[in-house]
């Protein structure tokens, strides 16, 4: 019985934070006076599987527009020096599709598995999509 009032209430602190922080979102747009766009991602957490250490990877991230503005990818950000992501700049027409750009340079890694995290920052509500990605680096660290 504990239990479900533990529940209950992480259940409405989590749902009061999460309507927190979209009012802000789009108190932050109405301030700006920019409509927003939506985005539907076709790929949002990726396993690499088994890659061997000194091996750089290239991943795509794939989007599409599906609002009725462009939607403006303002920024992307990543955790460490491993992984570097990039997208083309310029405003996506509605109905049009693209992708973020990322590279993983095991050699700046571990040996084991990795999970690494890709947070996008666009003109959409909510603003912020984190993106993952997940390998297994086999084999022995190089010496330099």
């Amino acid at each position: 019985m504990k239990l479900n009032y533990i529940y209950i209430i992480l259940l409405t602190v989590a749902t009061g934070c999460n309507r927190a922080s979209g009012d802000k979102a789009i108190l932050a747009g109405k301030a700006r006076r920019e409509p927003a766009s939506s985005v539907t991602w076709m790929d949002t957490a990726l396993n690499l599987g088994k890659i061997n250490m000194g091996d750089t990877v290239v991943i795509r991230f794939r989007f599409k527009n599906t609002g009725k503005v462009p939607l403006i990818i303002q920024k992307v950000e990543t955790g460490c020096s491993c992984t570097i992501a990039t997208t083309k700049t310029g405003a996506i027409p509605p109905g049009g599709e693209s992708f973020i750009r990322v590279m993983f340079d095991t050699r700046k890694s571990i040996v084991g598995f990795v999970g690494k995290a890709i947070l996008v920052t666009s003109n959409t509500l909510p603003a912020k999509r984190v993106l993952f990605y997940g390998a297994e680096i086999t084999g022995h660290k190089l010496l330099k």
